[in-house]
């Protein structure tokens, strides 16, 4: 399996003019995800703070 992320700066995610409910449902959603173990947070797994 390949995971790809792509990180946008301030001038792509202001071209995506998304609403607050599109970034409310958006947040909920990786929390959601998270919350029941469908991530990996692989800084917090492998590097000491």
């Amino acid at each position: 399996m390949k995971i790809e992320i792509e990180y946008l700066g301030g001038p792509e995610v202001k071209a995506l003019e998304l609403t607050d409910s599109e970034i409310i449902s958006a947040v909920e959603t990786g929390l959601h995800a998270a919350g029941s173990g469908q991530t990996c947070d692989h800084f917090k797994s492998h590097n000491q703070i």
